[in-house]
C-alpha cells in the first residue's frame, strides 16, 4: 500500500519532533521540509539525508504529489502560513493554537470548508492515555465529576515566552475539557500574572456543573503535568501526564496506582490519525470547530483577566 506523502513547514524544536515521530513510526513519507532558517534545514539533512529540503514555500505549493502539509511554525506565523497552504487546496495539520485569535481561526475554518479539505489542529493531549482514561470514565462508565484541577508547572524555554502562556500551554487543557465535556464550558473567572520573564494563570470554568481549575506557573525547574478529578460517586483520580500513571483514591484516602502508558506515543497517534483522515478512513480527529470553540473560551479568559 502506498504511503501518504507529506510536507512539513517549520523545522524548529517541535517541527523536528514531528519529523522524528513520522520517521520512527513510519507513519508516512516526508517528501520535503521547508523552513526560512537554512541552518535548521541543514540539521534536518544531517539527520535524514533522504528528505528533500525546500528553500522556497512555492516548492511545496507547486507540488502535485503531496497529500498533506504539516504546519509547525511560530505562533505569530501560523495563520499566514496556514492560509496560503489552505488556499492552495492542501489538507493541513496545523499545530496549536492554529492562530493568535478567534477571528483568524474562524477565517481558516471557513477557507478549509470552502476548499473541502481536511484541516486538523494539533491538540495532542486528546491522544494521551491519561486523557483517554478520564474520557472513558465520564462517557462510558458514566461517572459524574464535580471538581477538576489541571496543573502545568515548569519553566518555559525562552523561545516560547514571547507568546501568551494561554495560547502556548493553556489551550491544551481548555481543549481537554472540551473533549471531556463536549464543549459544555463557561468561564467563571480568570487571572494572568506576570512572574519574572514569564506568566502564570489561574482559570475557573463551569463544565456543566463541574468546576474546573486550570493553573500554570513557570517557577519550578521540573516539569509537572497533572490532572485531579473528584467524582460525586466519592472516588477521586489523579493522572500524571509525565509518568502516565493513574492514582485512584477511595474515600478513606487509600491509593491504588497503575500505569496507562502505551507503546505508541501520543504524538504518533495524533499524526497517524491525520494521515488516516486524509486517506479517507473514518477516524476521530479534532477539528477546526474544536479550535474555534477553544478560542472562544480563550477570548473570554483574556477579557476577564483584564478587568
Amino acid at each position: 500500500m502506498t504511503k501518504s506523502r507529506l510536507a512539513v513547514i517549520g523545522a524548529g524544536y517541535w517541527g523536528k519532533n514531528i519529523i522524528r515521530t513520522i520517521k520512527t513510526y513510519r507513519i508516512a513519507d516526508i517528501e520535503c521540509v521547508y523552513d526560512i532558517d537554512t541552518q535548521r534545514l541543514k540539521e534536518i539533512h544531517s539527520m535524514y539525508s533522504d528528505i528533500k529540503l525546500c528553500h522556497e514555500i512555492n516548492q511545496i505549493l507547486d507540488s502535485k504529489s503531496i497529500d498533506g502539509v504539516i504546519i509547525a511554525v511560530n505562533i505569530s506565523k501560523l495563520y499566514d502560513v496556514s492560509k496560503i497552504v489552505i488556499e492552495n487546496g492542501f489538507n493541513v495539520f496545523i499545530e496549536k493554537p492554529v492562530a493568535e485569535n478567534l477571528e483568524k481561526v474562524s477565517e481558516l475554518k471557513s477557507l478549509a470548508e470552502n476548499k473541502n479539505i481536511v484541516a486538523v489542529p494539533g491538540f495532542v493531549l486528546r491522544f494521551d492515555p491519561v486523557s483517554r482514561f478520564f474520557k472513558k470514565l465520564i462517557n462510558q462508565e458514566k461517572l459524574h465529576p464535580v471538581y477538576i484541577m489541571i496543573q502545568r508547572s515548569g519553566r518555559r524555554a525562552p523561545r516560547y515566552r514571547s507568546s501568551s502562556i494561554i495560547l502556548d500551554l493553556g489551550i491544551h487543557d481548555i481543549d481537554l475539557l472540551n473533549y471531556l465535556f463536549n464543549r459544555n464550558i463557561k468561564v467563571i473567572d480568570a487571572s494572568i500574572t506576570r512572574l519574572g520573564e514569564d506568566e502564570s494563570y489561574n482559570i475557573y470554568l463551569d463544565c456543566g456543573g463541574c468546576i474546573a481549575h486550570l493553573t500554570a506557573d513557570p517557577v519550578p525547574n521540573i516539569k509537572i503535568r497533572r490532572i485531579y478529578v473528584n467524582f460525586e460517586e466519592e472516588v477521586s483520580y489523579e493522572g500524571d501526564f509525565v509518568s502516565s500513571e493513574i492514582h485512584k483514591i477511595d474515600p478513606r484516602g487509600v491509593k491504588e496506582i497503575f500505569s496507562v502508558r502505551e507503546e505508541i506515543e501520543p504524538l504518533a497517534l495524533e499524526l497517524k490519525a491525520f494521515v488516516d483522515k486524509i486517506s479517507g478512513k473514518d477516524v476521530e480527529t479534532p477539528s477546526l470547530e474544536d479550535a474555534l470553540y477553544a478560542h472562544m473560551i480563550i477570548k473570554e479568559i483574556f477579557f476577564r483577566s483584564r478587568r
